[in-house]
C-alpha cells in the first residue's frame, strides 16, 4: 500500500516534476522563474554540498517541494541548513501536509548530520505556525540584505 505522503530526494530523474512545481510556485506569486533562478535550482539537483530539493508526492501525484541550502557555521560547530522554499499545491493545503513536509525534511537533515535548521519568514506569514509546531525557536534578529539580482519591492 502506498503511503499518502511520500518524500523523495530531488535529482536529475525528478527534475521535470520539480521544475513544473517551481513554475507553479512562482506563478502563484505573480512571477516567472528567471534563468539565474533556474541555474541555482539545477545546482541543488546535482550538488549535494550546496543543499537539497525534496519532492513530495501525495497519493502518488506530485504535491510540492522544499528547497534547503547549506552553510558552515563556526558558532554552531558544523553544517547548518536554511529553508528557502516550501511549496504545496493550493488544493492540498489545510490538510496538515505542510507540517508533515517540514517534519520529514527536518528528520532527513538531522540524519544527514546537520546541526541546526533555520528559516527566515515574513512576519505573520502562515508558515510561521508550521515551524513553531515543529519546535523551532523564534529568534529576535534583524535581517539585512543587499542584493544585486532581486528587486527590492519586498
Amino acid at each position: 500500500m502506498r503511503r499518502s505522503l511520500e518524500i523523495f530526494l530531488g535529482g536529475p530523474s525528478s527534475a521535470r516534476q520539480l521544475r513544473r512545481l517551481l513554475g507553479e510556485a512562482y506563478l502563484e506569486s505573480g512571477q516567472s522563474v528567471s534563468d539565474e533562478q533556474e541555474d541555482v535550482f539545477t545546482r541543488l539537483l546535482v550538488d549535494a554540498a550546496a543543499g537539497r530539493i525534496y519532492l513530495f508526492h501525495y497519493k502518488g501525484a506530485p504535491a510540492g517541494f522544499v528547497t534547503v541550502f547549506f552553510r558552515q557555521s563556526v558558532r554552531e560547530g558544523g553544517r547548518v541548513a536554511h529553508f528557502e522554499d516550501l511549496f504545496l499545491r493550493p488544493h492540498l493545503r489545510r490538510l496538515g501536509l505542510g507540517q508533515r513536509m517540514v517534519r520529514a525534511v527536518i528528520q532527513d537533515l538531522k540524519a544527514f548530520g546537520i546541526v541546526s535548521v533555520w528559516s527566515f519568514t515574513r512576519r505573520n506569514a502562515h508558515i510561521e505556525g508550521l515551524f513553531e509546531l515543529e519546535r523551532f525557536e523564534r529568534h529576535h534578529l534583524n535581517a539585512f540584505r543587499r542584493s544585486w539580482t532581486l528587486d527590492d519591492e519586498e
